[in-house]
């Protein structure tokens, strides 16, 4: 009897280990409510040092869920790249009629030195028809460029909780369509794409900088230290004229920030209703009076940092 008892007790602790709550766990966040199943927010970044490796926490938090929720689906297999949007982005930003789009868009000068760029980052992708981008989808494939050698996409936050999941068979949702994100770019004008594209050449080793920054503050887990760079008006707009701030700020924390979350809280709401869910975005989205925490919070809901 008292074998019997120490092999059931040795299993419950087993079981107690297996589902004890993730402890000392940067950047995310248990969201509860009664009569609700519990679910949890995760900050990510979409670019990462190169053989970044999930945390233990994160790996539990989603291997404890039943789906996973990103900003866009990530297509992991060849037929989730054959999604509609995903077809409309590929055809959208390739100029069928104009071999010298790019060129005519942006000006002979700039499209020089962005090829170059590109070439130096070994941006297979933006180079693919390159003379055919426009200037809009030349300027998100620049925002999604890593600016250091030793950092990739392929280690992102996003992604690798992406590969987690559907390794475990959680159902994956997107929070909007890949062509959300584009024409938020698409809409910019003309000499205001100009201009960033211009600023992105000019200051690559400040991008590296901050890039480098950005990924150790969240690597080491320092939250309000990533929180306070992040949502910094000052790093932002460092290198933007005066005259042209009021337009690159409401774009930048109106357009990408804001505007987009609230676009995600029905969804978020009514799938966290039915089953355990880790929503996954852009760490940027979790902070402030118009961030997921602040919105849930509002909406009834306990949201209790991990860390």
């Amino acid at each position: 009897m008292k074998k019997f008892l120490a092999i059931f007790l040795s299993f419950f602790m087993l079981l107690s280990v297996c589902y004890a709550e993730p402890q000392n766990c940067p950047f995310v966040w248990k969201v509860e409510k009664n009569g609700e199943p519990t679910s949890y927010l995760i900050g990510t970044i979409h670019v990462n040092k190169k053989g970044y490796q999930l945390p233990s926490c994160m790996k539990k938090v989603v291997e404890n869920s039943k789906v996973l929720m990103t900003e866009n689906l990530f297509p992991l297999h060849p037929s989730e790249a054959m999604q509609a949007d995903v077809i409309l982005l590929s055809q959208s930003v390739f100029s069928l009629s104009n071999a010298n789009q790019l060129k005519d868009d942006i000006g002979s000068e700039l499209h020089g030195q962005l090829r170059q760029l590109f070439a130096d980052a070994n941006s297979n992708d933006a180079l693919l028809m390159y003379d055919r981008l426009y200037g809009w989808s030349a300027m998100m494939f620049l925002m999604g460029l890593p600016a250091n050698s030793d950092v990739g996409v392929e280690s992102g936050v996003d992604l690798l909780l992406s590969q987690l999941a559907d390794k475990n068979g959680l159902q994956r949702v997107g929070l909007e369509s890949v062509l959300v994100g584009a024409d938020a770019i698409k809409n910019v004008p003309k000499d205001k794409i100009i201009q960033f594209i211009n600023i992105g050449i000019e200051h690559q080793d400040y991008s590296r900088v901050m890039e480098r920054k950005l990924i150790d503050l969240y690597n080491s887990g320092k939250v309000y230290s990533l929180k306070e760079l992040a949502l910094s008006e000052e790093e932002n707009l460092k290198f933007i004229p005066d005259a042209d701030k009021p337009f690159w700020r409401n774009w930048y924390f109106n357009t990408l920030l804001d505007k987009r979350t609230a676009s995600w809280v029905t969804k978020i709401s009514n799938q966290i209703s039915k089953s355990p869910t880790v929503i996954a975005v852009g760490t940027a989205h979790m902070y402030g009076n118009n961030g997921l925490v602040s919105i849930l919070r509002q909406k009834g809901y306990t949201v209790t940092e991990l860390r």
